[in-house]
């Protein structure tokens, strides 16, 4: 084989795994593409609620979250963007409420620009008054520590 050949076969090899990885990508774009049509599709079926979930320390302004109850499927979903960053020794905790009584939703972690998506229990979410976010201890809290309630959101009558 001579020099030219060897260097057009290794410039083919390379453009021929730069197409893998886009077609891999482009795969998994797509299927993001049909997991956020799915979702956007169930968001309006008649029925659908959502509670929006605002900041209550005036310390995350641009912090924001929403509860949506799914009928048709018996689920919810919490969505939230722009939650600031924790400690590793942190997380997030989600609450639903119930009168004053305060039930654990789960914990979780937001990704590198403060979101997250979040299937919600929709026996937790059939019934409440009051929706909160919290930063407690990794692992989480048996109950909210009140100083440390960063988002609240009020159901509807």
């Amino acid at each position: 084989m001579s020099t030219e050949t060897t260097a057009l076969q290794t410039v083919l090899d390379s453009l021929q795994g730069d197409n893998e990885q886009l077609r891999v990508r482009n795969e998994t774009l797509q299927q993001q593409l049909n997991n956020q049509n799915e979702m956007l599709a169930a968001y309006q079926q008649p029925g659908t609620n959502t509670i929006a979930i605002g900041d209550i320390t005036g310390q995350n302004p641009e912090a924001w979250a929403t509860l949506t109850i799914l009928p048709e499927s018996g689920g919810a979903t919490f969505v939230a963007a722009n939650l600031p960053p924790l400690t590793a020794a942190q997380v997030y905790q989600l609450w639903i409420i119930r009168g004053d009584v305060p039930i654990s939703a789960g914990v979780f972690e937001v990704d590198e620009n403060g979101r997250i998506v979040l299937p919600v229990d929709g026996a937790l979410a059939a019934s409440f008054d009051a929706v909160g976010v919290s930063i407690e201890p990794a692992g989480g809290s048996e109950q909210p520590t009140p100083d440390q309630i960063i988002l609240l959101g009020i159901a509807s009558s």
